[in-house]
């Protein structure tokens, strides 16, 4: 009776652990060397520059969430609060909220930018256009550093649900050996 309510409890925690979590991945990136994609001039920005961080299963899977996000195009700057995120597996687009992330809205302070593969992959591009300056730049050009966050630490709440769960693992294998 004992052996088999110890390897209920084991196999219980071993489920636990092999629980699969996503891993948060931070990108600092530049980029920069924007050409007129439909414009009538030079863009009023040379480079644009930030970082974002997201949760995925592995890099290249879809993103469980965007967890964070600062970018700064030439005055203006976009924070988690002024974006939005989809993913289509290795595909994923981060775009300001003015027009909707999936374009960017004409004589607008707006953007979106396309990774591909978690920008591990071919040349992640950031469109913009501007309010004053009528017209959409292409970024040309980029460079970023991908780094894996460590993984949380589990709450003390946690911990404290682990021992009461054994605890009444224990007592229920106790009263029925009783």
């Amino acid at each position: 009776m004992i052996k088999k309510a110890l390897c209920t409890i084991l196999a219980a925690l071993a489920f636990c652990t092999s629980l699969a979590q996503a891993t948060d991945y931070r990108v600092d990136f530049v980029v920069s060397d924007f050409v007129i994609d439909s414009a009538e001039s030079a863009p009023p920005f040379s480079s644009a520059s930030g970082s974002f961080v997201f949760s995925t299963d592995s890099l290249f899977s879809e993103w469980t969430a965007l967890k964070d996000f600062q970018m700064t195009l030439g005055d203006q700057h976009y924070s988690i609060a002024d974006v939005g995120f989809e993913s289509y597996g290795v595909w994923t687009l981060i775009g300001g909220l003015e027009t909707g992330f999936n374009g960017v809205g004409s004589e607008t302070n707006d953007f979106v930018m396309e990774l591909w593969a978690s920008w591990l992959g071919p040349r992640p591009t950031i469109t913009y256009t501007t309010a004053a300056q009528p017209g959409f730049w292409i970024s040309t050009s980029y460079s970023r550093t991908l780094t894996e966050l460590p993984a949380a630490v589990p709450e003390p709440e946690t911990y404290a649900l682990l021992i009461a769960g054994l605890g009444l693992v224990g007592m229920a294998a106790r009263r029925r050996r009783a």
